[in-house]
């Protein structure tokens, strides 16, 4: 495909930013006037929310389709290398990649696991040692970032699947904790039921983690081309009690 085709089946197919910034795609690879040539598409396999493991476990299962949709990145933006920054520990992933890579010109990037490894200032950084000027992106230094899943649906967006469905964790006070796909606009209450079910009738959802996510109550909100997951804690757990606790007035 050349880099038109593949930014027009981006926008077709409503890929957004899967990691929960919901940039989309083609806007990203289509770059902005006056910004220097790319020459390096990182992809984003850090994954920094505790308890979330749906990148490490999409890498794990579905790197070929990454390292195609990375590809098609790169094409898109005329870039010659690609980068898959992603943490050491996630060694099934790793494993699943080095046998891909070959004359790519893609290489793996190991990460420490720290947070917040996966924020694109850091990312850039650690995997090219260029810095992003304060309020820039990574476009400003000749890089562009998109998430795995976001690659991953390219990748799918390129053989005419539009994005209806959604990797995600669900974890804490439910009866069976899992990672996987999922319909896009389910709601958390059938989430939940798929886990087996809340441990406790008052329960609250850290939805996109207990860091950078946030705290709802109302188990009716869907499920979105951004969740990367749902956190369910009782509800008079110490992060749901200070989340809820009114700041004091100075």
């Amino acid at each position: 495909m050349i880099a038109a085709d593949i930014i027009s089946a981006a926008r077709g197919a409503g890929v957004v930013g899967a990691g929960g910034g919901g940039f989309p795609l083609h806007a990203k690879l289509a770059g902005r006037q006056g910004a220097p040539p790319v020459d390096t598409v990182i992809a984003n396999g850090a994954e920094c929310e505790p308890l979330l493991h749906k990148d490490a476990e999409l890498m794990a299962g579905h790197a070929a389709q990454i390292v195609a949709g990375l590809q098609l990145a790169m094409t898109a933006v005329g870039a010659e290398r690609g980068i898959i920054g992603l943490k050491s520990k996630h060694a099934d992933a790793i494993a699943a990649f080095r046998p891909l890579l070959g004359e790519t010109g893609i290489e793996l990037f190991e990460l420490g696991d720290f947070y917040p490894t996966g924020d694109e200032y850091i990312l850039v950084y650690e995997t090219t040692g260029r810095l992003i000027p304060s309020a820039g992106l990574p476009l400003d230094v000749g890089c562009v970032v998109s998430n795995v899943e976001s690659l991953h649906n390219l990748a799918a967006a390129a053989k005419g699947e539009a994005v209806t469905r959604k990797m995600v964790t669900v974890a804490g006070a439910v009866a069976r904790p899992f990672t996987g796909w999922v319909p896009v606009g389910v709601d958390l209450d059938w989430l939940i039921e798929q886990a087996g079910g809340p441990l406790q009738t008052d329960v609250a959802y850290y939805v996109g983690g207990v860091m950078m996510g946030k705290l709802q109550r109302d188990s009716g909100l869907p499920v979105t081309k951004t969740t990367a997951g749902v956190i369910v804690l009782p509800g008079d757990h110490q992060l749901v009690r200070r989340a809820e606790t009114p700041e004091p007035v100075k």
